[in-house]
């Protein structure tokens, strides 16, 4: 059964959530773990939201990459901003770096991804 995203989720939770999402290819739900105002541009070259879907989905069919959380960036955090990074897991379960991904509070309140790296 697919998770979904649900009112009142932590900044880990909807990270880990975008990653999850985005490996079971459930594109719907993963556009909801996106910051609002960057939703309508997950379907239009040129943007973000669009590329990171393209590579996410490019990456995990080339390389097998997973993703596990590794630590909050304290110094680049604040009540409203949070920077986490993730392992880069490999098919044979070997670490392939870490990745940066940013979230912010959005206009209704929720964590959502603002910058997504992969």
């Amino acid at each position: 059964m697919t998770k979904k995203v649900k009112l009142g989720m932590s900044a880990l939770e909807i990270a880990t959530l975008h990653y999850e999402l985005l490996l079971e290819g459930k594109k719907e739900e993963w556009i909801k773990t996106i910051k609002q105002a960057k939703q309508s541009t997950v379907n239009s070259r040129g943007h973000g939201p669009f590329y990171w879907w393209k590579t996410g989905q490019r990456y995990k069919e080339q390389y097998g990459y997973s993703y596990t959380f590794k630590h909050k960036d304290e110094r680049q955090s604040s009540e409203k901003h949070i920077k986490l990074f993730f392992h880069r897991i490999n098919r044979e379960g070997k670490q392939q770096g870490q990745v940066p991904i940013h979230l912010i509070v959005d206009e209704d309140g929720e964590w959502r991804v603002d910058v997504s790296s992969w």
